[in-house]
């Protein structure tokens, strides 16, 4: 396995935390060390909002990891036009009490597309993997990435602070590794594997 090395605290959470430094120091040379109580409150609460541990990324590079922390809610046989027929639509409800960082699940090249907070991934296979994130009404999800660019299995792209739910879909023929109620670890745990040998079986789970 190995480890991906990056700062502790999501990039957009280092204005937030650097304004809340600010308001800390200028209360308690106005107000005295008393003042300081309500920042180093807030500080607290910015900080774990923000928060971004390292991941260990599975050194599998067939594995369809979870791009976000959650739980499975319920997966089922789809048509997509976008993956160019049959998948497996995967539904993940975001940890209220989780990080917010959102990783790719595959390693590939960024597909351009018309959808509104989503993303695709081609594998140099020419698997091809798609989440779409459901934010929070006051905060819309941010991606890193371009059509065009390369992103690594388990990378940082994307936040989605106090997101409610992400939609995956994976190919027909991946074998899925999860069950309902599973809970799930962005960048580390193995929602599916990509399946290609011939007559290889697509299926690891009961539908529900």
């Amino acid at each position: 396995m190995t480890s991906v090395r990056h700062a502790l605290i999501a990039r957009e959470g280092w204005p937030v935390l650097a304004a809340v430094v600010v308001f800390a120091w200028l209360s308690a040379w106005l107000g005295g060390l008393w003042a300081l109580s309500p920042w180093l409150l807030l500080l607290v609460v910015v900080l774990y909002l923000f928060r971004d541990p390292r991941r260990r990324i599975p050194a599998l590079p067939l594995a369809v990891l979870s791009p976000v922390d959650g739980r499975v809610e319920r997966f089922a046989r789809a048509d997509d036009a976008l993956l160019g027929g049959a998948a497996w639509r995967i539904q993940v409800r975001m940890a209220r009490q989780g990080v917010f960082s959102v990783r790719s699940p595959i390693e590939g090249k960024v597909q351009s597309i018309e959808m509104d907070h989503a993303l695709m991934v081609c594998t140099d296979e020419g698997d091809r993997v798609l989440w779409r994130i459901e934010g929070h009404p006051w905060f819309a999800p941010r991606c890193y990435l371009q059509p065009g660019e390369r992103v690594g299995q388990g990378q940082r792209c994307g936040f989605a602070l106090l997101a409610r739910e992400v939609e995956l879909l994976v190919p027909a023929s991946s074998r899925l590794e999860i069950h309902p109620g599973q809970r799930l670890r962005a960048g580390e745990s193995i929602l599916a594997t990509l399946v290609h040998a011939p007559g290889a079986s697509a299926i690891g789970n009961d539908v529900t």
